[in-house]
């Protein structure tokens, strides 16, 4: 089992929506968590649960961090990078 993670800033387009990123990362069996330290708070949420992104305050410009544990760990963190950075 592996852990991979990666920095990323938000950069998302008005036509992409936080739920189709938890629908993208369903095909991973790695556990994945977005770590958010801005506004004075630290929160770290499984984005494969919709209620958990919804609570997680994301706008562009918020540098955040992926982490993801498990076989297929780096190409889940990089699908939520891609998808932060609009490139679906």
């Amino acid at each position: 089992m592996s852990e991979f993670s990666k920095n990323t800033t938000i950069n998302i387009s008005e036509s992409q929506t936080i739920v189709e990123l938890s629908y993208l990362l369903q095909k991973y069996e790695s556990e994945v968590f977005i770590l958010n330290k801005s506004e004075n708070h630290v929160q770290e949420i499984n984005p494969k649960s919709v209620l958990g992104l919804a609570t997680l305050q994301l706008k562009n410009g918020i540098e955040v961090t992926v982490r993801a544990v498990g076989n297929d760990a780096e190409d889940a963190v990089m699908e939520v990078v891609n998808f932060f950075q609009g490139k679906k």
